[in-house]
């Protein structure tokens, strides 16, 4: 099993940002950019038993906080797991990140938007650099003939 990369935050003038309000940002472009992601909730799961709240662990903790589809060709996974800057990653959110990665995915813990950019798009361009022009126009073609079936 391939261990995770770690990867150092980049410095960047994270300032006192919560981990919500560099969730925004990142959201925010990831929209303008037009990634295909979504955000995951993975706080406590409610269960209303016999008329009173229970709160339980979400069982699918230490997924990254966003999860996506690259813009590059090929697509292929990523997950940015947001860090406040003292914030630091769960032993279930580093064995997640190998795991994402093993499967040929890639994952990212970003402490501002400006991490999140820089790395998301170098590993854009590495990914897309592991296939010759001519396998991406394979593929890239195989995949323009799926779409265009009624």
């Amino acid at each position: 099993m391939k261990k995770a990369r770690s990867r150092k935050p980049l410095k960047s003038s994270m300032g006192d940002k919560s981990e919500s309000q560099i969730q925004k940002e990142i959201i925010a472009w990831l929209k303008e950019d037009g990634y295909l992601f979504s955000r995951l909730y993975l706080g406590p799961v409610i269960n209303h038993i016999g008329g009173k709240k229970v709160y339980s662990k979400n069982p699918n903790s230490g997924w990254p906080d966003i999860i996506g589809l690259s813009k590059s060709f090929p697509r292929f996974f990523f997950g940015i797991e947001i860090k406040s800057a003292n914030g630091k990653l769960s032993e279930k959110q580093k064995i997640k990140i190998s795991e994402i990665e093993n499967a040929g995915g890639f994952c990212i813990a970003a402490r501002s938007l400006e991490d999140a950019k820089c790395l998301l798009t170098e590993e854009e361009r590495n990914y897309e650099s592991l296939f010759c022009e001519n396998c991406r126009d394979k593929i890239k073609r195989k995949l323009e003939s799926q779409t265009k079936r009624p």
